[in-house]
């Protein structure tokens, strides 16, 4: 994402029009918006995963000790 943000931000430095403003609104921003949506779903349903690993472990640990 960093790539492209850089790479069309050159592109509209040098195509610096209402086209190319409107354009970059409509396109990069979209694709922008979209990516952070990504990351946001992909953050939150890491933070459920990590989370029942660490119920996971605490039980396994639990269970071992209570073994003994």
């Amino acid at each position: 994402m960093a790539t492209l943000m850089l790479s069309s931000k050159k592109v509209f430095e040098h195509w610096n029009d209402k086209v190319a403003e409107g354009m970059k609104n409509e396109c990069i921003a979209d694709i922008q918006r979209s990516w952070n949506e990504y990351i946001d779903k992909i953050n939150t349903r890491m933070n459920i995963y990590m989370r029942a690993e660490r119920e996971i472990d605490d039980a396994i640990d639990h269970y071992e000790r209570n073994r003994r």
